[in-house]
């Protein structure tokens, strides 16, 4: 091998292995923190969770690979274009081909690479990730249960919990609604109760205890309350495997067990296509990474000017792309609109096409209009980013005479004033040029990583919904408004990354340029040559705090929205999820309805139980109608029945009305307004929602961890710019991509230290301060701590 074709595939494994680093890290840390929240809380291992997080990696890698080649090739060509080592290697009579060649190499290793787990390792991984999901609800089957909410994910029944004790799996006040077609239905109120699972017989029982049974054979007369110390009620796990199958699929299936299927399904006279579809993706996926090989090369001769920022967003736009022929073209060979192999290979085709036809040109020199202007765009963009309203680089400096004396003080400070009003104020004299000059270059830094986490984040968001956006037929502007209504939470998070990353990279390229090395040898301390990265830390955590504020609440429930109703088309009604029919009462009660007209106000088929202290009905009352008017409800043609403590009927059975007041506390927006969760809510209306669950007697711990946060979470931009400073300080001359890992691996164990603290308080393990607050605390006492021990 060349020393030429050496050195290039060195720039290759070195930006494409910073590519697959940060790829990797992004999508691992999104599916970590979805599972914490939803499994730490629940008292599943850790073990399990890393198991879990192991078996994730191959799903995930077989993405980033074909990414990394991309942003490689196009970091590597255009570094060595902008710095004219492309011109001296043609000088030299080296061709496009000689060029081209490290870069097949490097993509090809790759895709044989990304083949192999595709083919070997992924099916596997999927079939176990599956059954360890499995295994999960099995044993710890109350995981989707969420304390006062309705839940029907189980056969024909509706479950509803007041509280959960995490550490013996006690159910308390609990609700149990059976609704099997063609039966009474019956409904089961009980202090206490357990879920337990009988792998065995497939079956699942839940225990309840000190309850009572209510049901209705066929008319209110014939009702029947019967009080029960102890009772079970089985329900088959056939609803475990529909939601977690322990049967192979598609994904879970060897090359040779496709084959195998597809055989059987041609014997029955059905369609194969879909097979052949997973077939075909399996080796059109890898081989993406020779097409990006290819038209990286030229892409990263012609977008030189951009720089990096140009690189990455041009290989961020043609992923997608590419993502979104391949995700149509899936869907046209599932269905049989094209073959199979031409479903899954068009897209190679088209981007390979496409490659050829830039690498033909690059070979005779001619240059492409529309990546020269993109180029300059994007460097124009940059240079208005960092010097806005200045139109050059390199600008000449003129002689300003000193100020007048006649100028007042606040004229006086902003020209260049005297050495002795300079010399007064010392300290005070902020920004001075040394102040500009490293905010400046910390400023640019920041703004790259910041726009780069955002663009990636927006096609992890894309890959996550792209299943419901395809099954949906949803429009583009629809997916374009849902995108747009994530990207300011994404924002909030990529504010301290953003900070560390940058605080990293500016001290790297200061320290490499020796330039920290003359601050400090003119007297400068480190602590002040870095005041502007601290200042900027403490600035974005304000500017983090109202953006949570006023901001997220908003975009978070726009999201949440656009979701459901634009792309799954399914209406959410009431403070619950699963059921729509069934919610808790802001007076305690629990409510059902049948049909709600929204634009009459009016519901049909109604009942209200009103509860004692201990989850047991106190009296049940049923109208056909319930009417709001006049600032109130009011019941129809409706029917009363008394409970006794115990939960029995009284002597005095039922009796019937016309018309009656309803003594409800919701308003007509309680029963159409959306579910809202903390991050939907503000501080004060998290805070006075809290104080209203307290009074009422509810459990407020999960929520008042979340209010705790709402204050730590912001401040991560200050703490991340004081724990950045003595890191960068220290690992300065390392380079930059070793400044960049260190600072996405610091951030990913702040962030996964954050949300285990925040699970934790959910369930009642901490403290909602401490929580909230632990990590905030340690990794600013240890940045502090390095600080001080600094040598500056």
């Amino acid at each position: 091998m060349r020393m030429l074709d050496r050195y290039i595939l060195a720039e290759l494994f070195r930006f494409g292995g910073m590519g697959f680093f940060v790829f990797t890290f992004l999508l691992l840390t999104n599916a970590i923190l979805r599972m914490l929240e939803r499994l730490a809380t629940r008292g599943v291992p850790v073990s399990s969770i890393l198991e879990l997080t192991g078996l994730s990696l191959p799903y995930i890698t077989v993405l980033t690979i074909p990414m990394s080649v991309l942003v490689g090739v196009l970091l590597t060509f255009g570094r060595l274009s902008s710095d004219s080592e492309i011109t001296a290697m043609r000088a030299c009579g080296v061709g496009l081909g000689g060029l081209v060649r490290p870069v097949l190499i490097y993509a090809i290793a790759n895709g044989l690479l990304c083949s192999y787990i595709f083919v070997e390792i992924l099916p596997r991984s999927n079939f176990l990730l599956q059954n360890l999901r499995f295994e999960i609800m099995q044993s710890k089957i109350n995981i989707g249960i969420e304390p006062r909410t309705f839940t029907d994910d189980f056969n024909h029944f509706v479950l509803y919990v007041d509280d959960i004790d995490q550490k013996t799996s006690t159910l308390h006040k609990v609700f149990l609604a059976s609704e099997k077609p063609g039966e009474p239905k019956q409904i089961y109120f009980a202090q206490r109760g357990w879920i337990l699972a009988d792998e065995s017989k497939q079956v699942l029982t839940i225990r309840l205890q000190n309850g009572v049974r209510h049901e209705v054979p066929k008319t209110m007369d014939a009702y029947i309350a019967d009080q029960f110390d102890r009772l079970e009620k089985t329900i088959d796990m056939g609803f475990l495997q529909q939601a977690v199958s322990t049967t192979k699929g598609d994904r879970e299936k060897t090359i040779t067990e496709l084959l195998e299927t597809i055989e059987a399904r041609k014997a029955e006279g059905a369609s194969p296509n879909r097979h052949w579809v997973e077939i075909h993706k399996r080796f059109s996926i890898p081989f993406a990474c020779v097409v990006f090989g290819l038209i990286g090369v030229p892409l990263g001769i012609v977008t030189r000017r951009g720089g990096k920022s140009s690189g990455f967003a041009t290989s961020l736009a043609l992923f997608l792309i590419y993502w979104i022929f391949l995700r149509n073209g899936e869907q046209l060979g599932d269905e049989g609109i094209l073959p199979p192999w031409l479903a899954m290979w068009m897209p190679n085709m088209i981007l390979g096409g496409f490659g050829l036809f830039l690498l033909r040109r690059a070979a005779r020199e001619r240059e492409i209009a529309a990546f020269r202007w993109l180029g300059d765009a994007l460097f124009s963009a940059r240079e208005w980013l960092v010097r806005p309203g200045r139109g050059r680089r390199h600008r000449q400096v003129y002689d300003v005479p000193a100020p007048p004396r006649e100028l007042g003080f606040a004229d006086r400070r902003t020209a260049s004033g005297p050495p002795r009003f300079r010399r007064a104020f010392g300290l005070f004299s902020f920004p001075g040029l040394l102040d500009r000059y490293v905010g400046r270059q910390y400023l640019k830094l920041l703004t790259y990583v910041i726009v780069s986490f955002l663009s990636i984040s927006a096609i992890v968001v894309f890959f996550e919904q792209a299943d419901d956006f395809l099954k949906h037929q949803t429009p583009s502007p629809v997916i374009l408004r849902f995108l747009g209504a994530e990207m300011p939470q994404y924002l909030f998070y990529a504010l301290p990354l953003g900070v560390l990353v940058g605080t990293m990279l500016c001290l790297s390229l200061l320290s490499r340029s020796s330039e920290l090395t003359a601050i400090m040898a003119c007297g400068i301390s480190l602590p002040r040559a870095v005041l502007p990265v601290l200042l900027t830390g403490l600035l974005l955590s304000g500017g983090g705090f109202a953006l949570n504020e006023y901001v997220l609440p908003h975009t978070n429930a726009e999201a949440e929205r656009i979701l459901s109703e634009e792309v799954k088309h399914v209406k959410l009604h009431g403070a619950f999820r699963g059921n729509r029919q069934w919610l808790r009462g802001k007076g305690g009660e629990i409510l059902y309805y049948r049909v709600f007209d929204e634009a009459k106000t009016v519901m049909h088929g109604f009942t209200v139980f009103q509860l004692y202290d201990t989850g047991l009905p106190r009296r049940r009352i049923d109208a056909e109608n319930v009417a709001y008017a006049g600032g109130g409800w009011g019941y129809e043609q409706g029917r009363v029945l008394d409970f006794a403590v115990d939960g029995r009927l009284t002597a005095k059975t039922s009796r019937s009305f016309a018309r009656a007041a309803a003594d409800l506390q919701e308003t007509p927006d309680d029963f159409v307004r959306e579910h809202v969760t903390s991050r939907e809510m503000d501080f004060r209306q998290l805070s006075d929602y809290i104080s209203s669950l307290r009074e009422r007697g509810y459990s407020v711990l999960r929520y008042e961890t979340d209010l705790h946060a709402k204050l730590a979470l912001p401040l991560v931009s200050l703490v991340m710019a004081i724990l950045g400073v003595p890191f960068a300080a220290r690992w300065s001359r390392s380079g930059v991509l070793s400044g960049v890992g260190l600072s996405l691996g610091l951030g990913v164990i702040y962030m996964i230290l954050f949300h285990v603290g925040i699970s934790l308080g959910h369930a009642g393990r901490l403290p909602a301060a401490v929580a909230a607050w632990l990590p905030n605390a340690t990794f600013g006492a240890v940045g502090l701590l390095l600080m001080g021990r600094l040598r500056t």
